[in-house]
C-alpha cells in the first residue's frame, strides 16, 4: 500500500516538498494553507483541488505523514494537534519551535505518543558544506570549532 502525505504551509518549501514527496513514491492526500491562493499553485494549478481550509478537513484525509512548511511560529501548535489526532510521523522544518520551552515540550510529547519525527536541516548533506567539514584538522586551520555561512536570499527566513 503507497504511503500517503499532507503538507501544511504551501509556499516554496511547502510546494518542494510535494515535489519530493512525489519524488519518493508517495501519494499526495492533502495541502492545508491559510491563503486563499497559495504560492505552490501558482507553480502547478493541478495541485488546487488537495487545498484544505481547515485543519479539521486536512486531517480527514488520513494523511500517513505530514510535513509542517509553516513559519516557525506556528510549529509547536500545529504540531501538538497533529499528535493529539493521532499522526505519528511527523516532518518539521526548522527551527522546531521559538523556543527551547515549546521544542523541549514537543520532544516529550513526541516521546509519550511514539511519534517519529524528522526536522529538515537541508544543509546536513549539502556537498559544499562536506568540503568545508573536510578542512577539520588541516595543519592549514587547525581544529574548527565554528562555521559562519553566508548566502544570498538566506536573511531572516530560517530564524522563526
Amino acid at each position: 500500500m503507497t504511503t500517503t502525505f499532507g503538507v501544511i504551509g504551501f509556499g516554496r518549501m511547502g510546494y518542494r516538498t510535494v515535489l519530493a514527496g512525489r519524488q519518493a513514491g508517495m501519494s499526495l492526500s492533502a495541502i492545508l494553507d491559510s491563503s486563499a491562493a497559495p504560492w505552490g499553485t501558482t507553480q502547478d494549478a493541478s495541485l488546487a483541488p488537495y487545498l484544505c481550509t481547515t485543519l479539521q478537513d486536512f486531517l480527514s484525509k488520513k494523511p500517513d505523514v505530514v510535513a509542517i512548511s509553516t513559519t516557525a511560529d506556528s510549529h509547536a501548535a500545529l504540531f501538538t494537534a497533529l499528535v493529539e489526532a493521532g499522526v505519528k510521523k511527523i516532518l518539521v522544518e526548522k527551527p522546531v519551535a521559538c523556543s527551547v520551552g515549546d521544542g523541549v515540550d514537543m520532544a516529550a510529547l513526541a516521546q509519550a505518543n511514539t511519534v517519529q519525527v524528522v526536522v529538515n536541516h537541508n544543509h546536513r548533506g549539502w556537498e559544499p558544506l562536506g568540503r568545508i567539514k573536510s578542512f577539520d584538522g588541516d595543519p592549514r586551520f587547525g581544529r574548527l570549532t565554528s562555521i559562519i555561512i553566508t548566502q544570498g536570499a538566506g536573511g531572516l527566513g530560517n530564524l522563526g
